[in-house]
């Protein structure tokens, strides 16, 4: 499915944001191997998040999809599956996935698709052989299709980067409570994507699941033969998925309020409100009603660091190309091992609307101006890239087409729906 934007200048209305992919990912997960039964409240239902239902059931739970809800009964052993388990285009189900699968008592093997297959495993393979377990990347590059042959895990020591990916260390912080023993991990380098740690060890404490780090010595320390309880528990308001739409706003003539937006979750990516309030965005916060209105400023050019919010600098990107002189995001080399390289791609596909933008190893460098120009974009099966690619197409006087938009759903189903609804002009063709 294509896209093709027409000039549409001014954006204006209200919309909800969707609920968070973060949270539905570790709620599913958490309440599979929960003894009893929980029910999630507004769940984000995508791809991603069906690769991790999908994941459970063959892991044995039960997850039945009633309206607005997951009704979830959990299991206190994981069974074999009866064959491979597709995570389809899910990072967050492989990596979570690997280090659970390390609790069943016989051989699972994990594959997704071509952009999984080229995700790095190695380091979260090599944790989980520090605990005894035999497990290796099929194509021995560290890479998917990935053998785990699990069984007892008895707990003990690990090491692993923290700056890869955090996905790893919070796939470990699930798996471990299953331990017979206390489980260490210790972190060889910093973290990055910090936030999303913070939103793993908010879940494993709903799910009553003592764990303690220790930030000076980058420890965590789980107890093992812990059990996750049953919870009753609403997703909240996803903040990555609502930056495109604020974003906008600070680029477009018109109001964009977007609800849904609990300004005391821990998540990273409202960083973005922060980051549009510096700039000279309008910003008015409504934290009774959780709503985020942004009308345009005179905006200035912004140095960003990129670390713990690797999934705004698309976005941030496009916003940056529309501030007269230069922008900076930095610190951001984990970004080229999402679902694309995504300092490669966002930069390659900007170029060609004439954008004027430079890619360091790390870092983005954007000189931004009005000068766009409508061209033909790809979208490399990213969903990230792709819904940046559609805010940047809005502004221009002529019209641009962005292919395999498909992968949108993947984290905002209804962003076309709520793109029409604030006034957008397209057509899907």
């Amino acid at each position: 499915m294509d896209i093709e934007i027409l000039p549409s200048p001014r954006l204006n209305g209200k919309i909800q944001a969707p609920s968070s992919k973060s949270y539905t990912h570790r709620a599913i997960i958490m309440g599979s191997l929960a003894e009893g039964t929980s029910t999630i409240r507004e769940p984000l239902i995508g791809a991603d998040t069906e690769a991790s239902i999908n994941a459970m059931r063959a892991f044995g739970a039960k997850i039945l999809e009633e309206g607005d809800q997951l009704i979830i009964k959990g299991i206190r052993e994981l069974k074999k599956p009866d064959k491979t388990i597709n995570v389809e285009n899910s990072g967050t189900t492989i990596r979570f996935i690997t280090a659970l699968a390390a609790h069943v008592p016989d051989t699972v093997k994990l594959t997704g698709d071509e952009s999984i297959q080229k995700r790095p495993m190695g380091p979260l393979l090599d944790a989980l052989s520090q605990l005894g377990i035999e497990c290796f990347s099929e194509p021995q590059d560290g890479t998917p299709p990935l053998i785990i042959k699990g069984g007892r895990v008895n707990g003990g020591k690990i090491s692993i980067p923290g700056n890869i990916s955090s996905q790893f260390i919070s796939g470990l912080l699930i798996s471990s409570p299953l331990a017979q023993d206390e489980v260490t991990i210790q972190l060889t380098t910093p973290l990055k994507s910090t936030p999303y740690l913070a939103i793993t060890s908010e879940m494993l404490n709903n799910f009553g699941i003592k764990h303690q780090y220790d930030p000076k010595q980058r420890v965590y320390r789980i107890p093992g033969q812990q059990t996750y309880h049953p919870i009753d528990f609403t997703i909240p308001g996803d903040f990555s998925s609502a930056a495109f739409f604020l974003a906008a706003g600070a680029i477009l003539d018109g109001e964009i309020s977007v609800s849904n937006l609990d300004l005391t979750n821990p998540q990273g990516d409202k960083q973005i409100i922060q980051i549009l309030e510096n700039i000279g965005a309008n910003i008015l916060i409504r934290k009774d009603e959780k709503t985020i209105t942004v009308t345009k400023g005179t905006i200035n050019p912004f140095e960003t660091d990129c670390g713990d919010i690797p999934d705004l600098v698309p976005i941030l990107a496009v916003l940056a190309s529309f501030i007269p002189h230069k922008s900076k995001l930095f610190n951001a080399a984990h970004l080229r091992i999402k679902e694309s390289d995504r300092l490669h791609t966002i930069t390659t596909e900007l170029q060609k609307m004439k954008v004027e933008i430079e890619e360091l190893p790390d870092a983005l460098i954007i000189n931004g101006s009005s000068d766009h120009q409508g061209a033909v974009l790809e979208t490399y099966n990213d969903h990230r890239i792709a819904m940046a690619l559609i805010i940047a197409a809005l502004p221009l006087q002529e019209k641009t087409l962005i292919k395999n938009i498909e992968c949108i759903k993947v984290s905002y189903p209804t962003f076309l729906e709520d793109l029409k609804k604030l006034g957008g002009n397209f057509r899907v063709c």
